[in-house]
């Protein structure tokens, strides 16, 4: 039996997969458990690009070269989840089969073309074909190579499902050792067990628990912090059964970290998470594009830097420093960096600005126009996505209920209250309005002001009270309480947690497990970036999963 727990949740105890039953999961703190199940999904094309230059070696970018359609952020706001909404199945198109069967052969002959040389994809897969005469037992190694390095797992060679018999078959039908090396490759690459991630097992019934097994582990580890296939590292691990090892999983996460591939978490963080990738699609003409590059890359360097040096999550909030190049330090009118051609940590500590909140590239994503600042469009992403904050969409007709007595002249704030006065408005008003109007200090363009040019010069009034309570007079005491607040901290972890398991934490076990994480990995002043992820890799909403209905 293998015991699994979690600091502030009771004890529960788990059948290993080799077992015939599964006890009855139950806590008593958090109430009865039964993972959500996580639909299977497909690659994206960050991940397809990750797996060719990681797995492949290549110079190839795949959704680039091939033409691959965005897949959309799915219910967690990642894109990993983009493909998982649909009650059945990915919904693979045409299109996108045309699609990946370009990336496929533009990998395949790749290969074939590089096979010279001692670090190519080929002598790592196919060592034994580079010397005569080439043997039956040559053709087997390569395909288990293959199926570890392409498919993630090992190639099933049982009666009912002879996956290797099929492969070899397109291996050895070729009038050439390397064009079936090609085709099988290819073939490889086409098929769901590459295109696609699952967590499944046999054997379970329907509705059950079971642990996911030690090469889903694997893949689940790599594709939550590399955004990428696992590295032969992890492969070698599964295969000995060492990543239910709980000494070998916190050593592989500060490897994995550690490494410079770990520096695509927190460059999706800032893309997704804080959507800064959003901002050269907004068709904003000031700043040049330049700029505006230039700020999406503040952010990003902004979050890798908390993953790379193991910071606390609510830096986000309170980092009175940034990154800046010259360019940037012009447009925030600070003092330049010495290195006038690359990106710098700057201090921000004389200035207003601090954390990702006040970057010029947050504001102009969340600003709603522009021209002038919609504190309900900016307050409303706040609230969501930083504070997990339920936003409920406007009622049917809300706007005959819409008051038609509001003066002109007058404030954001003072225009807003107009609609809080209405019981019907205030419900969502009062959620969202404070999180928008505390960043009132920073325009559409991410500049700071203490008026508004366009009414007068009426001085903004960032002040306000969160639905938790807690009062502020400024956008630096907002980001102060927000960092403080069990809620927010909560919520970093229930995002993180929706990026690892690429589902969104709904249940009330989820919102337990996160909330407790929170108390010891985001709230002591010494918790670490690592904190939180060593303890979603180790919470059972990672390590388990709910088998099929039916």
């Amino acid at each position: 039996m293998a015991a699994l727990c979690l600091q502030g949740c009771s004890k529960f105890v788990v059948d290993t997969p080799e077992s015939s039953s599964f006890a009855t999961f139950s806590d008593k703190s958090c109430g009865s458990f039964s993972p959500a199940h996580t639909n299977l999904r497909l690659l994206s094309r960050a991940e397809y690009d990750n797996i060719a230059l990681d797995v492949f070696g290549s110079s190839i970018v795949p959704s680039v070269q091939a033409g691959f359609d965005v897949i959309p952020t799915g219910d967690t706001g990642f894109t990993n989840s983009g493909m998982t909404s649909v009650p059945t199945a990915p919904q693979i198109t045409d299109t996108m089969t045309a699609e990946y069967w370009k990336a496929a052969e533009l990998l395949a002959s790749e290969v074939i073309q590089k096979k010279s040389g001692t670090a190519s994809f080929y002598s790592q897969v196919a060592a034994c074909a580079l010397t005569t005469p080439i043997t039956t037992d040559c053709y087997s190694t390569i395909l288990t190579n293959l199926s570890l390095r392409i498919w993630r797992r090992l190639i099933n060679t049982s009666s009912a499902n002879n996956e290797a018999g099929r492969l070899m078959a397109i291996f050895s039908g070729q009038s050439t050792f390397d064009s079936g090396l090609h085709d099988v490759i290819k073939a490889m690459l086409m098929s769901p067990n590459f295109l696609m991630l699952s967590y499944t097992q046999g054997g379970f019934t329907p509705n059950s628990v079971f642990p996911i097994d030690q090469f889903q582990m694997a893949s689940r580890l790599s594709f939550f912090i590399w955004l990428s296939a696992p590295d032969q590292t992890l492969l070698n691990l599964a295969a000995q059964n060492q990543l239910s090892d709980s000494a070998t999983l916190q050593a592989q996460v500060h490897r994995m970290l550690a490494d410079p591939k770990g520096l695509r978490l927190g460059k999706l963080l800032a893309d997704e998470w804080v959507n800064v990738s959003d901002l050269p699609n907004l068709g904003f003409i000031t700043p040049s594009t330049a700029i505006q590059n230039d700020l999406v890359t503040e952010t990003e360097l902004f979050m890798q830097n908390i993953v790379s040096s193991d910071l606390n999550i609510m830096e986000m909030f309170t980092g009175k420093y940034s990154f800046l190049n010259a360019n940037l330090a012009a447009y925030y009118q600070v003092s330049s960096p010495s290195n006038a051609t690359g990106f710098q940590r700057t201090s921000l500590a004389s200035t207003p600005r601090m954390g990702v909140f006040t970057q010029a590239a947050f504001a102009m994503v969340t600003a709603g126009s522009p021209t002038t600042t919609h504190p309900v469009y900016r307050g409303k992403a706040m609230a969501l996505h930083f504070a997990c904050q339920h936003v409920a969409e406007p009622p049917a007709g809300i706007a005959a209920s819409f008051p038609t007595n509001i003066p002109s002249g007058i404030s954001p704030k003072q225009t807003l209250a107009y609609h809080t006065a209405n019981p019907v408005c205030a419900a969502c008003h009062n959620v969202i309005d404070p999180y928008g109007l505390a960043l009132e200090n920073f325009d559409s363009f991410g500049n700071y002001r203490t008026s508004y040019a366009n009414l007068n010069n009426i001085a903004v009034d960032p002040s306000g009270t969160l639905p938790t309570g807690e009062s502020f007079q400024t956008a630096d005491d907002f980001l102060q309480v927000l960092s403080q607040d069990p809620a927010t901290q909560a919520c970093m972890v229930q995002n993180l947690m929706a990026l690892a398991v690429t589902r969104t934490p709904t249940s009330s076990d989820d919102k337990c497990v996160t909330s407790t994480i929170s108390k010891t990995a985001v709230l002591p002043a010494t918790s670490k970036f690592s904190d939180i992820i060593l303890a979603i890799v180790n919470s059972r909403e990672f390590l388990l999963q709910t088998s099929e209905a039916q």
